[in-house]
């Protein structure tokens, strides 16, 4: 059984390690050592983890009293982050995940949802709905990462 809650700041620790390991397993089949190693330091921010509890609907979803995954959206319809830890893979998290930001941005009257997508989470954002908008090549710490700007819009 999959529950869903807000973040807190007691989760920031089970979050930032839920980040790096995932970048680290998970996303290292689609991206360079060197690339999975600039793109996991961001778990170190905590200063940004907090900002976004307080800027943005950040929650958790729970299995066997374990953070399983993780996901923001801010009020205008920016998917943040979606993390899905990596013994938790393939279990449903992602889609409830996915399903209560989606109701979160409904619930705010937001005409559409984008996210900034990796290469391994954009066959799941294309089954969720949401096409591609540009490929794009980012920059972290002199590291180029490619990524899709993707959107879901919403009918109405």
């Amino acid at each position: 059984m999959i529950q869903i809650r807000k973040a807190t700041i007691e989760d920031i620790p089970s979050i930032t390690q839920l980040f790096k390991e995932t970048i680290e397993t998970i996303n290292s089949k689609d991206y360079n050592e060197e690339q999975v190693k600039v793109w996991s330091a961001g778990y170190a921010y905590t200063d940004r983890w907090v900002k976004r509890l307080y800027t943005q609907y950040f929650i958790v979803a729970i299995v066997d009293e374990v953070i399983a995954g993780i996901g923001s959206i801010d009020p205008d319809g920016y998917l943040d982050i979606m993390y899905v830890h990596k013994d938790y893979q393939g279990r449903g998290v992602a889609s409830a995940l996915i399903d209560e930001l989606l109701t979160n941005a409904v619930s705010n009257n937001v005409a559409a949802v984008t996210s900034d997508v990796s290469i391994t989470a954009k066959p799941f954002f294309e089954r969720n709905g949401f096409i591609t908008e540009a490929r794009q090549e980012i920059m972290i710490n002199n590291v180029y990462l490619t990524n899709y700007k993707m959107k879901l819009r919403f009918n109405g």
